[in-house]
């Protein structure tokens, strides 16, 4: 699906959230990030061993650091959801679909790293993976975005296109190409719509 969000979350700007430190992290994960643009030759599962952790929560715990890095937590909550959403649409893991790209298969990786569709480039943060897996342990019946499967950095993808037009898109052009194929944005409170929204296709997950 076209994830135009690209390196968004680089050029974030967390008004009021603290940015965890290296030292927030547990100290299995420190230097686990993966280069930006490139991909971490370790295992996920070796990853997920060396912090004591199920492998799906590493996975998520990485989306939530390397997409919404120290958003509200509604907003970091969300970002995981909407790639749940996705790999069930695919029928795999959490971890299979998140490494997909044919840079680095099956490994973490940058969003910019052969095509994949979501960064797992960062390593997660003790609350990364403790928000990851109050979601991910519940199989996750109690969605709050409502099926979405696309979210966009808002605020982010203008900063973007201000800064290269002719790469990056601003973003009401993105939702206006994302209403055309059918999706719809919803907003996520009490994160301001200016800032981030999610988008569900017709129905949801259950059309």
């Amino acid at each position: 699906m076209p994830w135009v969000i690209g390196a968004l979350v680089l050029l974030l700007v967390f008004g009021g959230s603290r940015m965890l430190g290296d030292d927030d992290k547990t100290p299995a994960q420190r230097g686990r990030d993966a280069p930006d643009g490139g991909y971490l030759a370790v295992p996920p599962t070796q990853i997920a061993a060396e912090a004591g952790v199920d492998v799906d929560v590493m996975t998520g715990g990485r989306i939530i650091r390397s997409e919404a890095g120290g958003a509200h937590e509604n907003e970091r909550a969300a970002t995981l959801w909407v790639a749940l959403n996705q790999v069930r649409r695919w029928e795999t893991s959490l971890t299979e679909g998140a490494c997909r790209g044919n840079k680095g298969q099956g490994y973490y990786g940058a969003q910019n790293a052969g095509g994949r569709w979501i960064s797992t480039r960062q390593s997660a943060h003790a609350d990364d993976l403790a928000l990851a897996d109050s979601i991910v342990s519940t199989g996750y019946p109690n969605d709050p975005t409502g099926g979405a499967t696309k979210f966009l950095h808002v605020s982010a993808q203008e900063a973007l296109h201000e800064r290269d037009p002719a790469r990056y898109k601003a973003a009401a052009a993105v939702i206006a190409d994302w209403l055309a194929d059918g999706y719809q944005p919803r907003e996520v409170p009490p994160v301001s719509p200016a800032r981030f929204l999610v988008f569900v296709r017709g129905g949801g997950l259950a059309a």
